[in-house]
């Protein structure tokens, strides 16, 4: 079993966003100024950049997408995102963007606080009835052994409301990144962070760094950036002990393969925000994972298109 390229890939399904760091100085308060029935339109480009061996590939997908508030109360907004257009790269077998593309025109309704804060997703069974369709269908029709795997894993994941999440909520989720948080101008907050673990074991610590790096007042807008390493030795172990509770003929060839190697996470986002109106004018979030001779760096990137 030739392991390494599908663990990159599991790997970038398995990791959700990390928290964002917060400081005891405020300045500038993130949050949604949303009124019910509000709507807003997004473009999403996702752009995987996968080396082995010194050879690269690439895959761009784009996809559109917007959002309404159904309900606004104090506490609580309920938000109905919607994922009206998907276009695919040829060949495009990124499980994240092969399930978003199945949910094209299906509601996902969402509940987050009154300051955008992510609780829960509501219907939750539904889309996973659908995902898991998505995944039943690419097996029955591939014939690469190490896709099955992916797929089997991924399948295995989406059993699971975090893991769900991880699957078809990261672009959901990291337009939401910065609400609920407060932010000084150039001042960097470090803080060591628990990465939430999709497998179901323990969390993952990681460093953050978080920095407002830009305030234009007269135009409302402000510029958040952050920057994540996690802890590679506990994430190996993490994805080494999940593949091989699911592929136990295969326990001592992915044992030998995890041999002397560790996978090396990084992560970075930028947001420009209309902190007046509460919307996401363009993000980018970039991850690179790292394993020996192969690597993976996938850069997400929204765009309004109000």
């Amino acid at each position: 079993m030739k392991s390494y390229p599908i663990l990159l890939k599991l790997l970038l399904l398995l990791l959700p966003f990390l928290s964002v760091a917060q400081s005891e100085k405020t300045e500038l308060d993130i949050y949604p100024h949303w009124e019910k029935d509000e709507v807003h339109k997004i473009s999403l480009k996702s752009t995987t950049t996968d080396i082995a061996n010194k050879i690269s590939i690439q895959y761009i997908s784009n996809f559109d997408a917007n959002f309404r508030v159904v309900e606004k109360n104090e506490d609580e907004l309920l938000i109905e995102w919607t994922f009206t257009n998907a276009k695919l790269a040829s060949k495009d077998k990124i499980i994240e963007n092969v399930l978003l593309a199945s949910l094209v025109n299906k509601k996902i309704s969402i509940k987050f606080s009154g300051y955008g804060k992510f609780i829960s997703l509501v219907n939750e069974d539904e889309l996973r009835t659908v995902a898991d369709k998505t995944i039943d269908k690419l097996m029955a029709t591939t014939s690469d052994p190490n896709y099955k795997i992916l797929l089997n894993s991924a399948k295995r994941l989406i059993s699971t409301p975090q893991g769900i999440g991880s699957a078809i909520l990261k672009p959901i989720k990291f337009y939401h990144y910065c609400f609920d948080h407060s932010f000084k101008l150039n001042e960097e907050v470090v803080n060591n962070v628990l990465v939430p673990n999709a497998l179901g074991g323990a969390p993952f610590n990681a460093i953050e760094r978080v920095k407002c790096t830009d305030i234009d007042q007269q135009k409302s807008i402000c510029r958040i950036e952050s920057s994540k390493i996690a802890d590679g030795v506990a994430l190996t172990k993490a994805v080494k002990d999940f593949f091989i509770k699911g592929n136990k003929n295969d326990a001592k060839t992915i044992e030998k393969q995890f041999k002397n190697i560790d996978y090396e996470v990084s992560e970075s986002t930028a947001h420009e925000i209309n902190f007046k109106t509460g919307t996401i004018l363009k993000a980018s979030f970039k991850r690179k994972v790292n394993l020996g001779v192969y690597n993976r760096t996938s850069l997400n990137e929204i765009q309004s298109i109000d």
